[in-house]
């Protein structure tokens, strides 16, 4: 089964376009803070590759931007090098600040 669970805040506003055939696909990445401190006391960050398609494309659009926070549930696959989750829902959570760390 491959099937992901993940809820962080956007590391930067959506990256939509067209893809052959006019699908619309966004990219953008969200940071997932970690349920343990590390020594110094502060929670690590792990930063995820979203890929929305079609109607969800069209969400990301819409409504989402740095700093808001979002669940997403999908799947894993790999663009050559990288891997990538694919969207297959999306829940809007609240807004808020955005990391502190600048997201890929």
């Amino acid at each position: 089964m491959n099937r992901v669970f993940l809820s962080g805040r956007l590391g930067r506003d959506p990256d939509v376009r067209l893809r052959e055939g006019g699908v619309q696909v966004a990219r953008f990445s969200i940071a997932v803070e970690n349920n343990y401190k590390d020594r110094s006391g502060k929670r690590g960050v792990q930063w995820f590759d979203i890929v929305a398609e079609r109607s969800f494309a069209t969400l990301a659009q819409q409504y989402l931007r740095r700093g808001v926070m979002v669940t997403i549930s999908g799947m894993v696959a790999t663009d050559k090098k990288r891997p990538y989750v694919l969207v297959e829902s999306m829940y809007l959570n609240d807004g808020g600040p955005a990391p502190e760390e600048e997201g890929g």
